[in-house]
């Protein structure tokens, strides 16, 4: 294992075909699964960052007792997910990337076949496939059908592959977002003109716990995603004005249903604040 001092920027090597990212936040107790399931990969040169998002203690230990010639590490106050992946990002060496949550386990063989794909088909520049919540034999195929399934929401869960250079011509991935940031740079990706394969094989094991947060998103969070996608793709949106519309007029009947059922809970806190005032 490899620590990197903050801020280094790697030059690209020939040698090194997929950089795997994996943000880590207070996941020692499922890391070190995370990792082997990346350094164990066959068929394609791979290098694993593994970028400490100012995790606590225990887990600090988790990635300091962490011993393979192909772990790097780095080490960043924390700053969200959007930061921990372009700080790993920017200082691998791979042609491709490949992020994988600390959390979640990558499918045997999914690095050489992202590769060779993108190998042979330069005009595409994202490589998805299925998903599987661990413990459960269901598949669950990836849910993009060309770019007006991103209109609405994210179709590309965040494991799937693309190119280091377009990751640059982008930007990275949104640093202002703490959700919603995956589905952000997809969508900067498909603004270059990308396509996007999507392979029948499982990709990656997803880990469904209370500590994740899609378990239990930040409305906030989500409205701060759908508003930056709508600034930086506001032609691609009046193109298809139709949906957003669609959108919008869901969106403000969820709302109102939301305000009538808890419309009875108001009127009783703004009955025991005048309570409270009088006694």
């Amino acid at each position: 294992m490899t620590r990197i001092p903050d801020g280094t920027a790697a030059a690209h090597d020939r040698s090194v075909d997929v950089s795997i990212i994996v943000p880590c936040y207070n996941r020692g107790d499922t890391l070190r699964e995370a990792v082997e399931s990346a350094v164990t990969q066959r068929g394609a040169s791979v290098e694993v960052f593994v970028v400490d998002d100012g995790s606590g203690r225990r887990t600090r230990a988790v990635i300091d007792s962490i011993s393979h010639e192909r772990v790097r590490v780095l080490r960043q106050a924390n700053a969200g997910p959007s930061a921990a992946r372009n700080a790993g990002i920017r200082s691998a060496r791979g042609r491709y990337v490949l992020p994988l949550d600390a959390d979640d386990t990558l499918s045997a063989g999914i690095a050489k076949l992202g590769a060779e794909v993108l190998d042979a088909q330069p005009n595409v520049g994202i490589v998805a496939g299925a998903t599987r919540v661990m413990g459960k034999p269901e598949v669950i195929p990836c849910a993009f059908d060309g770019m007006q399934s991103m209109l609405p929401k994210n179709s590309i869960l965040n494991t799937a592959m693309f190119r280091r250079e377009d990751w640059e011509t982008v930007g990275g991935y949104p640093e202002s977002l703490r959700m919603g940031e995956d589905w952000a740079f997809w969508m900067r990706v498909l603004s270059l003109g990308r396509e996007v394969v999507v392979r029948p094989e499982v990709f990656f094991d997803y880990r469904s716990s209370p500590q994740q947060a899609t378990h239990s998103p930040n409305p906030v969070r989500v409205v701060e995603a759908q508003n930056l996608i709508l600034r930086e793709h506001t032609e691609l949106y009046r193109q298809n004005f139709d949906l957003l519309v669609d959108q919008l007029t869901t969106t403000r009947s969820a709302l109102a249903a939301y305000r009538r059922a808890y419309r009875g809970t108001d009127r009783a806190k703004a009955a025991i604040k005048t309570l409270l005032r009088l006694s």
